[in-house]
C-alpha cells in the first residue's frame, strides 16, 4: 500500500524545509526503528496519520525534554521498556519494510503530515485485560476493557492508537 501524505500549507512546509536541513540520519534510523518495533509498519493495519502521530510523539518529547530523537525512543529510556520492543528495536533494521519506513519517517519529518501535538500514545489493543496490575487502571477502550497507564485515559483515538497531550 502507498501512503499519500495530505497536502500542507504554509509554517508547517517551512518547519519541513527546516527539519530536513537539520535533521541527522541516526534520528531517522531510530525514529524507523521505533515505527516498525511499534506498528511493524504494517500499512493494512496502521493508518499513514496514525502512524505519523506515533513519530511526533517521539519529535515532542525531543523538544520538551532537549533529548536527541535517538536518546527519545532508546528502548528502556524515556520509550517503552518492554522486552519486545526492545528486541523488536534491536532487529528492525532487518525487516523487510525498512527501507519504506525510513522514506516514510522522512516525508514526516519533513511536514507531509500534520503534528496533532501529541506527548504520549498506547495501542489499547496491545494492553491487557482486567484485572490489572497496581500501575495501571481498568478503561473501556476502543479494543474493549484493558488494562491501561493512567495517563492515557480520555486520549484522542487515531488509527489504532489512543494519543495523549
Amino acid at each position: 500500500m502507498k501512503l499519500t501524505p495530505p497536502k500542507i500549507f504554509g509554517g508547517m512546509l517551512a518547519l519541513g524545509v527546516l527539519w530536513q536541513l537539520l535533521r541527522k540520519d541516526s534520528d531517522v534510523d531510530a525514529l524507523a526503528r521505533m515505527l516498525i518495533s511499534e506498528t511493524s509498519f504494517d500499512t493494512s493495519k496502521h493508518s499513514a496519520i496514525e502512524m505519523a502521530q506515533i513519530v511526533y510523539v517521539a519529535l515532542n518529547r525531543a523538544r520538551k525534554t532537549g533529548a536527541s530523537l535517538s536518546q527519545v525512543v532508546q528502548p528502556g529510556g524515556r520509550w517503552n521498556g518492554g522486552d519486545l520492543y526492545t528486541a523488536l528495536f534491536g532487529r528492525a533494521s532487518s525487516n523487510p519494510r525498512w527501507a519504506e519506513a525510513r522514506a516514510f519517517v522522512g516525508e514526516v519529518l519533513g511536514g507531509a503530515y500534520p503534528n496533532m501535538g501529541f506527548s504520549g500514545f498506547i495501542h489499547p489493543g496491545s494492553m491487557p485485560r482486567p484485572p490489572c496490575a497496581p500501575n495501571r487502571v481498568e478503561a473501556d477502550t476502543l479494543a474493549g476493557r484493558r488494562c491501561i497507564p493512567q495517563w492515557s485515559i480520555g486520549g484522542t483515538v487515531v488509527g489504532r492508537g489512543q494519543f495523549v497531550a
